[in-house]
This record gives C-alpha cells, sequence and structure tokens, in this order.
C-alpha cells in the first residue's frame, strides 16, 4: 500500500526505491504464506534421511548375524536393556547368553567392569536426549515463526534475523542425519567389537563404543552448523 501511495503521489519511495523493494515484497508476500509447508516438506527430509541412515546401519546388524558374519550368541548385547535382563536374571536372553557370559569372566567379574562404563553411558545418554529434545522444541519454535522470520526479510532493519533464523533452523535439519550416522556406527561397532571379544574387557570396550559416542552429540550439532556454512 505505501509503494502504491508513494507511486500515486509522488510522495514517500522514490520510483527507484519502489522497483528495488516490490519484487521483495511480492517474494515475502508468496513465501509467507507458503512457510508452513516448505518447513514440513524440510523436516520430513530431515526425517527421512536419519530414518534412513539408521535403518542403514540396523540392516547390516540383522543380515550379519543371518549369514553368520556376526556370532549368534551374542545377539543378547544388542541393547543395553537385554544386558540390564540379563544381570537381573529375567528376560529371555539369560540361557543364550549364560555360557557366554562364563566365557568372558562371568557375571560378577563383567558387572564390576560394566560399572564405569555404564555410569559413562548414563552421562551421553542424557547429554543426547536432552539435545535431540531441544533440537525438537526449538524446531516446533522455528515452524511457528517462521511467517514472521520471512516477513522481516522485507524490511532492511530486521532482515537479518531472517538469516539468523534460516541458519539455526536449516542447522537443526542438518543434526538428525548426522546424529543417526552417529548413532548407528556406534551400535554396529560397538556390536562387532563385542561379537570378537576374547575376554571380559572386549565386552565392556563394545558396550563402550555402542553409547559413549553418544556424548558428541553436542559438538555435532556445532559441526552442523560448520558443515552447512561450508
Amino acid at each position: 500500500l505505501i509503494c502504491i501511495l508513494s507511486q500515486i503521489t509522488g510522495i514517500g519511495i522514490s520510483n527507484y526505491g519502489i522497483k528495488r523493494t516490490l519484487p521483495k515484497l511480492l517474494a515475502v508476500a508468496i513465501l509467507a504464506n507458503l512457510s508452513f509447508m516448505l518447513c514440513r516438506i524440510g523436516i520430513d527430509l530431515s526425517n527421512i534421511l536419519g530414518d534412513g541412515i539408521r535403518s542403514i546401519f540396523e540392516f547390516v546388524e540383522q543380515e550379519s548375524f543371518a549369514n553368520g558374519a556376526l556370532s549368534a550368541d551374542f545377539k543378547f548385547f544388542n541393547s543395553w536393556e537385554n544386558i540390564v535382563t540379563t544381570f537381573l536374571g529375567v528376560g529371555t536372553g539369560v540361557v543364550a547368553s549364560a555360557a557366554v557370559l562364563a566365557n568372558v569372566g562371568g557375571f560378577t567379574g563383567l558387572l564390576w567392569l560394566i560399572l564405569p562404563v555404564l555410569l559413562g553411558a548414563v552421562v551421553s545418554i542424557v547429554s543426547a536426549v536432552l539435545i535431540m529434545a531441544g533440537r525438537q522444541a526449538l524446531i516446533y519454535i522455528l515452524l511457528m515463526i517462521s511467517p514472521i522470520a520471512i516477513v522481516a526479510y522485507a524490511m532492511p532493519n530486521l532482515s537479518k534475523w531472517t538469516s539468523k533464523w534460516y541458519q539455526l533452523f536449516m542447522r537443526m535439519l542438518f543434526f538428525y542425519p548426522m546424529f543417526s550416522a552417529l548413532y548407528g556406527a556406534s551400535r554396529l561397532a560397538g556390536l562387532v567389537v563385542m561379537c570378537s571379544a576374547k575376554d571380559a574387557v572386549g565386552v565392556v570396550l563394545g558396550l563402550a563404543i555402542q553409547v559413549i559416542p553418544l556424548f558428541m552429540s553436542i559438538p555435532l550439532m556445532k559441526m552442523s552448523g560448520t558443515f552447512l556454512n561450508k
């Protein structure tokens, strides 16, 4: 409206300013109305890519057990839940794992070796959960303010906030696939180490490899921004 009034009355924005401002206003008017859909497409692509990366590692794990590349005796180690239920004497993995644990130092020896790893695992998992929860909340907030962020692009003094919004939103999208790759690779690598273990130390090392790298979720968030800039 200001552009139209300036054009009619000759007061306000000059013809050069109108020609410079009008295309941006038109683009902003269209993008602001499409902002939710565009952001949703970006979030869906991020989720699909992240889930796909994790599924690849899970498929390799399942196929490795199926074709004998990894010993089925260690299949109960594929989650910390199975480890805990084994020590508590419940769950389906007890009978299958009893002989294996006997060969790697027994329940008592493995229990003492696993305590430091368990402490590190708790710290790593809590860090990862907090980071992922923060990412989820931040994505919702960025999605809700997306129309405002796009409108700000048309205003000279506020356009810098549009750039910051875009960089932060893209960083959140890049983070999930990178985290999925870290999680899947750590889980598979830890399983391989445990399946090739000759003693309790090797088993504990494999357990640590499965979860301790999740502590990298904090610097990984920063790395996702660096990757985006490059």
